[in-house]
């Protein structure tokens, strides 16, 4: 009797603690910032979007240059805004969510990125 409680207990506890180590993907929001989002080309250009705890940061990286994006982040089902302190500006993106890729605009311009990795919570 004592083994099947014990084999009992094993068990429920094993289940517990997977269900409490997986990120819960319940919107669009979470599901964007789950992932990383990154694309290149053969010119050298990257692009990456990426979120960490209420943070988002946003990195362009050229052949010579680099540009960050980082700051405290609203998200919704369409929108993200970036608020960077060392730039003194907030960046508004409008973004489109599908499978895979995502689709993000500024002003008239889009970009198509790729999931990438999944973020740690």
């Amino acid at each position: 009797m004592k083994k099947t409680v014990y084999f009992i207990f094993i068990i429920s506890l094993f289940l517990l603690l997977c269900g409490c180590t997986q990120r819960q993907i319940v919107s669009v929001p979470d599901e964007l910032t789950a992932y990383s989002w990154e694309k290149s080309d053969k010119f050298g250009k990257e692009i990456r979007l990426s979120f960490e705890e209420g943070c988002a940061a946003l990195t362009i990286k050229s052949a010579d240059k680099s540009y960050k994006i980082q700051g405290n982040a609203i998200i919704d089902n369409n929108s993200i805004q970036i608020f960077d302190d060392s730039l003194k500006s907030t960046f508004s993106f409008k973004y489109n969510l599908y499978g895979d890729k995502i689709k993000l605009k500024y002003n008239d311009n889009t970009i198509e990125l790729d999931k990438s990795a999944v973020q740690s919570k």
